[in-house]
């Protein structure tokens, strides 16, 4: 999708301040006379009212509140109503982050949703999100327009797409989005948590992760506008059975969960209005991910934690109650009753005397929360379960497994002396966020699987020297080349890799590159075709099952000679009449691309025990006839 596609995409869920005077003959009622609602119009300072939450357990209790006056514009024609918060423990805690969406009423009427607040602020000073606004913004989301948008959701909403990778802009975003994912966090973050800047966090619960995890990942959360809060007892045991009849009542806790089971990761906020099936809460955006298939269950708070920063609750999810549809910027909105298919995780640890510890989870299916979530299950898993510091090899193997498609294989090998769980989890994620940035429709991820086997010991070899079995060659004989490697142990280990040159191989020099699978991917990168998006699910399967593994010796065999490379396909040593063509003047000679060298052929060794670094190159003579 272009970026203008895109820009429009957006100002479709954004909802103007103007449509909150309209009337809608939508399903939902309008701030009328005899609305349930307390109209924005009639807000005035001084006027004071009571606000409903949870601070403890799941009883809800009153606050006072007390208006300051509305800001019409702390968003693009979006008002904010500012008031003065009391009662209960807020004179000691301030705004609690998990609040998000507590209802305020005025003279009985609901007004809207607690959802801002102001860092290391000394009272519970409030910004509240109007219910009509919350209202209205649904409904825009459920026009025939923006229904045909989600219903190509699989297409359009991925955070990096095909179409948008065929263009500079794709695929400096995508490059952006992995450095985020996979990457340290950019330095300059002044900006984040100024305290100038009005935010109430979603307090993200984390349960069953190790305090490295964590740490590790808390940059990333943080930039999401999410405090992430170790919890206890939210993971592990079977899931609640969803009610026959799920009820939920304004005021109450609720966790979004994006992971559950021996790892959960649940966000929480509290309900502002119920209207039959329909919730409205959080008062603000969560992941603003537009649409949305995230499940949520009831909670309860266990402590209120005071902070001189923030203070957030403390809680569990319960029993699950539906599923939240929308993610927009003036809340969440969710369905009672309904039910959604996460992804199930499970990962194998074989232990040193032989017996599995077996680890099970469950991730919401979106393209930019699964590799994400996988990254830190799988950190987790490995940082709880190995060492971090001193030599050690992980061997991972598994599967991707997809509706309609043979799997993904997941099968590498990582061996050093430091930070091996960020390398072994990056590799898992790696190939899922390929799949979700493919842009492919229908693409169903039915489940992972993963085995992880490790040693206390380094499994490394570098090469160290490589030689042909001949100086010279014809086109179309096998060439055949002698790899020497020196392992982490001092040994020295012998192999061969064999490739046969094309019959149409010209006469002259051949660079030969043999580059170790840690090596291998930048190994003559500026002499890569660029690859086209892949057409099918069958042929990214394919390419990402050929990817580079640390366990394998690489070969490539270049030819000074132009190539040229036109939408991702390569033509190397073309016959004269495509050569001219490709090099002739006009519109298509904009689109090819010429280099210097082609490359004729790559081919790779069969699996070694070991991660392989090092490169070596060298240049063989070809000559016609005898």
């Amino acid at each position: 999708m272009s970026l203008s596609r895109f820009v429009f995409f957006l100002a479709a869920c954004t909802v103007p301040a103007a449509a909150v005077q309209r009337p809608s003959h939508a399903r939902h009622p309008a701030p009328a006379g005899g609305s349930p609602f307390f109209p924005l119009s009639q807000v005035r300072p001084g006027l004071t009212g009571y606000g409903r939450t949870v601070f403890r357990g799941r009883k809800i209790q009153t606050f006072k509140v007390k208006i300051l006056g509305v800001a019409p514009d702390m968003g693009p024609r979006q008002a904010v109503i500012w008031a003065q918060l009391s009662g209960g423990p807020l004179a000691e805690t301030g705004l609690i982050e998990g609040m998000s969406g507590s209802p305020v009423y005025i003279d009985g009427k609901l007004l809207g949703a607690v959802a801002l607040g102001y860092p290391f602020a000394k009272t519970a000073l409030a910004g509240i999100t109007p219910i009509e606004q919350m209202v209205r913004q649904a409904q825009r989301a459920r026009t025939p327009r923006t229904r045909a948008l989600a219903r190509s959701t699989p297409a359009l909403a991925r955070p990096f797409g095909a179409a948008r990778l065929n263009s500079p802009w794709g695929a400096a975003a995508w490059r952006r989005w992995r450095q985020w994912l996979y990457g340290a966090p950019p330095e300059n973050q002044s900006a984040e948590g100024w305290p100038g800047l009005p935010a109430l966090n979603t307090p993200l619960s984390l349960a069953g992760f190790s305090a490295s995890t964590i740490r590790h990942f808390l940059p990333r959360l943080a930039a999401l506008q999410l405090t992430p809060v170790a919890a206890a007892g939210a993971g592990g045991g079977p899931q609640p059975a969803m009610p026959a009849d799920p009820r939920v009542t304004p005021g109450e806790m609720i966790s979004v969960q994006l992971m559950r089971g021996d790892l959960a990761v649940s966000a929480d906020g509290t309900v502002t209005y119920v209207h039959g099936k329909d919730i409205y809460a959080f008062g603000h955006r969560f992941l603003a991910a537009g649409a949305a298939a995230f499940p949520f269950s009831r909670s309860r708070v266990l402590a209120l934690m005071p902070g001189l920063q923030t203070s957030f609750k403390i809680d569990v999810p319960g029993a699950p109650l539906g599923v939240i549809r929308q993610d927009r910027s003036q809340g969440v909105y969710g369905v009672l009753g309904e039910r959604v298919r996460m992804i199930p995780v499970r990962i194998n640890v074989l232990r040193r005397d032989g017996q599995m510890r077996h680890f099970h989870f469950q991730v919401v299916n979106h393209p930019f929360l699964t590799p994400l979530l996988v990254n830190m299950g799988v950190f987790s898993v490995l940082d709880a379960t190995q060492r971090a510091l001193g030599p050690s090899t992980l061997r991972l193997t598994g599967a991707v497994h997809l509706s309609g498609s043979a799997p993904v294989r997941l099968n590498n090998l990582f061996s050093g002396n430091l930070n091996l769980p960020t390398e072994a989890a990056a590799g898992v994620a790696n190939p899922i966020a390929e799949l979700f940035a493919s842009g492919l429709p229908h693409l169903g991820v039915t489940g992972i699987d993963l085995t992880i086997r490790s040693r206390r010991r380094k499994q490394t070899a570098r090469i160290e020297q490589v030689w042909a079995n001949r100086g010279r060659l014809r086109p179309g004989s096998r060439l055949r080349l002698e790899v020497a490697l020196r392992t982490a142990g001092g040994h020295e280990v012998l192999r061969h890799l064999q490739a046969r040159l094309p019959a149409s191989t010209a006469a002259g020099p051949l660079v030969i590159q043999i580059g170790g699978g840690m090596a291998a991917p930048g190994l003559g990168i500026a002499l890569a075709p660029p690859q086209a998006p892949a057409r099918s699910l069958r042929q990214l399967v394919r390419r990402l099952n050929r990817a580079h593994r640390n366990n394998r010796i690489y070969l490539r065999i270049l030819q000074p000679a132009v190539s040229y490379h036109l939408a991702g396909a390569s033509f190397p040593l073309a016959p004269p009449s495509l050569a001219r063509l490709l090099s002739a003047g006009g519109g298509l000679n904009s689109a090819v691309e010429a280099r210097p060298q082609s490359l004729l052929l790559r081919a790779r060794s069969a699996a070694l025990p070991y991660a392989v670094t090092g490169t070596r190159q060298l240049t063989i003579m070809v000559r016609h006839g005898n």
